[in-house]
């Protein structure tokens, strides 16, 4: 039922994307701030932080890991950006759906497609299942790599290419990719199969140990060459700031209402799961 719902507005989606993708995101998303960068420990994360970097010059002085906040230099305390993670508070490029329903309380400095659309469990399988780093790709008008193991590459971030092989959400999600003018990437899609795509997905997990962040550096190369995009991972040591609970449960009720004051992050991973961090008292 969901899907017919969205067939039934695809089409003013697509105008409205098509008119100003820029106008759909929170305003602050517009220009440089004075802010540096937290990010989480995938490459979706870092990478996104990366392309920002390439763009307006932020630097990486925050890492969020669920369990706790970490900061690399303790005397800047300049506040954050935050990148693929559904904080509900501040600004922040992800890619999570918040809402338990169409009433629920969403970030408005949240600059993720989720959020725009009101995406919620009610209409989960609407959802914008593209990666955070897609989104900025996007909104800062890079040009598209040029070979197609670049392209690939670029879709694999956070699985990007799973929806177009899935009967049942491929329109949607070739929709978004529509709405964010990535054509050249369908037709891409098109040409390829599911299992080359499998067969171009790398290692995505950022190593955190004794407050170093780590990737591998035949990875770096790899993304690095491929994307034109320097990976930004700091060499230094970061020192914890704040510990949270980390809960993963069934959904059960609206967690933002029932904790409203504790939590700090919030994600639907399903439309059955929560994943939440709550602070600590």
């Amino acid at each position: 039922m969901r899907f017919f719902i969205w067939k039934r507005n695809e089409q003013l989606v697509h105008s409205i994307m098509k008119k100003d993708l820029k106008k759909l995101y929170p305003q602050w998303c517009a220009k440089k701030h004075n802010r540096n960068q937290c990010v989480g420990l995938d490459l979706d994360s870092i990478f996104s932080a990366s392309i920002e970097h390439h763009v307006h010059g932020y630097e990486i002085n925050y890492v969020y890991t669920f369990n706790g906040f970490w900061v690399l230099n303790p005397n800047d305390k300049r506040k954050v950006i935050g990148y693929d993670m559904a904080l509900l508070h501040g600004y922040v490029w992800d890619n999570h759906v918040t809402m338990h329903n169409s009433k629920s309380y969403v970030n408005p400095n949240s600059a993720n497609l989720n959020a725009i659309f009101k995406i919620s469990t009610s209409n989960y399988t609407e959802k914008y299942a593209g990666s955070t780093a897609l989104q900025l790709w996007a909104y800062h008008k890079l040009p598209l790599p040029p070979t197609d193991e670049g392209k690939m590459l670029l879709l694999t971030i956070d699985s990007a290419f799973l929806g177009h092989y899935n009967h049942k959400f491929k329109e949607v999600h070739n929709e978004y990719l529509r709405t964010l003018g990535f054509e050249e990437l369908i037709d891409l899609l098109e040409r390829k199969t599911l299992q080359d795509f499998k067969n171009a997905k790398i290692n995505e997990i950022v190593t955190f140990k004794d407050g170093y962040l780590s990737y591998p550096q035949e990875l770096i190369d790899h993304v690095e060459s491929l994307l034109g995009i320097k990976l930004m991972i700091p060499q230094a040591q970061f020192t914890l700031v704040n510990s949270y609970a980390y809960e993963k449960q069934p959904i059960y009720k609206d967690i933002f209402k029932l904790k409203e004051n504790k939590v700090l992050s919030l994600a639907y991973t399903s439309k059955n799961y929560v994943k939440y961090t709550e602070v600590k008292q």
